[in-house]
């Protein structure tokens, strides 16, 4: 919005090059605005000393590492379990290899998909004038392009893959010059720094002062970002260009942002994704003189925030991370069901190798080799004395039907912590129809939709709300949208912030992302049906027909003919032609009435069809 708020574009270009924006010149004053030129003015800086954000970032660090020293532990303990490293007994150790049977894996990798199937459908509005119900239209086809280019759904999956091992998911909204458009990225959070004393609030939103994220540049692209830093980044690179930095990039109160290695405040910024107030100069058209106007800034947050949104389920409200996970609720469980497995493994090991050797036959050495040879099926020989007491086989008593259920059992358990008990082939395969098959499933789905899935559609709406506000504040040329136009076809329209007339809400219909069996939705489509409820054309694409215009057509057709009510010529032009009798009672008003239709009166039949074709809907 340059016309309107020249404070946004100038804060823009001014911080673009720290932000990785690199582009050359600044759209409103042609000045280099990518640290190689003149210097941004003074009022896109931020207010504070370096010295003070010096202080303020030890400080913050050391904070959260004191808090992060208790979280660190579990995160790693929940990823070694995940991949498989998980507790052994050194003696239980079967040929050097740990016999684990990992369901954490398995849980977590079918708890994903179903928690995030598909991509969160946003419901827009801005107000009922016709210029709000079109603008609404075009910033919901705008969001739901950019969910598919920026592959939303599986962004999701991946923080919320981050939010079972760390217990904490985060995603960040940016402004991709390469692209020039709107971009989400995950962020891992390990790479975080959070003040301990905030939480994660309802909306997805940090309520601590600061934000740190950690990055590694080559001292070469800090060069480019920062070039008035040139003699501190060559220090700490020692002159090798090639060396990658680390650089922590702060968001404090949501209005300033600093660079900063351990000692050097590399840059430091207002918030660039805001469109502030501000003044502007025009010429009055009728003096000619020039005028110095106040501006509003026009935005659709509330107010300046860091563009974070963060995923968090398990939490009193007390600090950042969770207080747990799904991951840690099931390790004392994961490691029941494999002591389980390696007893029953090691038994059954008795059963088919366990021997005893008579010292009046063998040698320690002896004995040793007779084991190997018997158990690749060899022959072992016994110079003298009966075979029968020089060997014996040692079998083990069959283990008690206990451990064998608990085993079972606590295998259900952790499932069942997971949500996803009957979406696995174990739980499918204990019912015995289709119908209860997909039952068990939609309970599942269920359990995770309204655990999990709520929160995962309240950080899409978060993110569907940081996009608008980008569009606020980046779209000041028109952008191209491939959206979906009247009777679903594919339309092709341009959006720019100049547009947005009207207070815009986005919000995400709820249980969007819940999973929904195609059974199912069939069979809901067909009681709807037979209730009246809904139309063929309805019917059809509830059905998945490819043309859903068209089959309801051809019904209609074929429920004249049936009734006798039109030829059957119009279905099968190669049909015999003959006086079709309607069925008795049907389409009369008269049970002895004569209903023929009569070919040779090509006039009235035209006119018939033609009524009866005009009342089938079209598009």
């Amino acid at each position: 919005m340059s016309e309107a708020n020249p404070y946004a574009q100038g804060i823009y270009n001014a911080v673009k090059g720290a932000m990785g924006l690199m582009q050359d010149y600044n759209k409103v004053s042609d000045v280099r605005a990518d640290g190689l030129g003149e210097t941004p003015r003074s009022e896109f800086e931020s207010s504070f000393d370096d010295g003070d954000v010096i202080r303020l970032t030890k400080e913050w660090k050391s904070q959260y590492a004191a808090y992060y020293g208790d979280i660190e532990p579990t995160q790693k303990l929940a990823y070694d379990y995940w991949i498989g490293k998980q507790k052994t007994d050194p003696l239980e150790i079967i040929d050097g290899h740990d016999v684990v049977d990992n369901l954490i894996f398995e849980a977590v990798e079918t708890f994903l998909p179903i928690a995030n199937k598909a991509n969160p459908d946003p419901l827009v509005t801005a107000g009922n004038s016709p210029e709000g119900i079109a603008l609404a239209k075009n910033i919901k086809n705008a969001l739901v392009d950019q969910a598919d280019k920026q592959k939303l759904r599986m962004k999701l999956k991946r923080g919320t893959r981050h939010w079972t091992l760390y217990r904490l998911g985060c995603w960040k909204t940016t402004w991709n010059s390469d692209l020039n458009d709107i971009d989400t990225t995950v962020i891992n959070p390990k790479n975080l720094i959070l003040d301990k004393d905030g939480h994660i609030d309802d909306a997805g939103n940090f309520t601590g002062e600061y934000i740190g994220e950690k990055k590694k540049l080559s001292a070469s692209r800090l060069l480019e970002m920062f070039p008035k830093k040139e003699k501190e980044i060559k220090a700490i690179a020692n002159g090798k260009m090639g060396t990658k930095i680390e650089i922590t990039e702060w968001w404090y109160r949501g209005t300033d942002i600093f660079y900063t290695t351990e000692t050097t405040v590399l840059g430091k910024f207002k918030n660039p994704n805001w469109n502030y107030d501000g003044e502007e100069e025009r010429t009055n058209p009728i003096t000619q003189q020039t005028e110095t106007q106040q501006i509003v800034g026009k935005n659709h947050l509330p107010m300046p925030m860091a563009p974070y949104v963060f995923l968090a389920v398990f939490s009193v409200g007390d600090k950042p991370h969770d207080d747990t996970s799904l991951i840690l609720q099931n390790v004392p469980m994961q490691d029941m069901v494999n002591k389980r497995f390696r007893q029953i493994d090691k038994n059954a090991d008795s059963q088919n190798n366990g021997a005893l050797a008579s010292g009046d036959a063998f040698t320690k050495e002896q004995a040793a080799e007779a084991a190997t040879f018997l158990r690749k099926g060899g022959t072992v020989w016994v110079p003298s004395g009966d075979i029968n007491t020089a060997w014996k086989r040692d079998a083990a008593p069959a283990l008690p039907s206990d451990i064998y259920n608990q085993l079972t059992d606590s295998r259900s358990e952790l499932r069942n912590i997971f949500g996803i008990s009957g979406s696995t082939p174990q739980g499918l395969q204990r019912q015995d129809t289709v119908r209860g098959k997909i039952m068990v499933a939609e309970t599942d789905s269920s359990r995770i939709g309204g655990g999990v899935t709520e929160y995962i559609e309240q950080v899409a709406d978060s993110l569907y709300n940081w996009w608008v506000q980008f569009m606020y504040v980046y779209y000041d040329e028109p952008h191209m949208v491939e959206g979906m136009g009247q009777n679903g076809a594919a339309e092709t329209m341009m959006i720019r912030n100049t547009d947005f007339s009207a207070r815009v809400r986005v919000t995400v219909k709820e249980g969007s992302l819940i999973p929904k069996d195609p059974l199912t939705e069939r069979n809901e489509a067909m009681d709807l049906w037979e209730g009246n409820a809904i139309g063929l054309p309805e019917l059809y694409t509830r059905l998945d027909f490819a043309d859903p215009m068209a089959a309801a057509k051809q019904t209609l057709l074929w429920q004249q003919i049936v009734q006798g009510l039109l030829p059957p010529q119009l279905l099968f032009p190669d049909f015999p032609s003959q006086q079709v009798q309607a069925p008795i009672g049907v389409g009369t008003n008269a049970i002895d009435e004569d209903t023929s239709i009569a070919p040779e009166n090509p006039d009235a039949m035209g006119q018939q069809s033609s009524a009866l074709l005009s009342s089938v809907p079209i598009g």
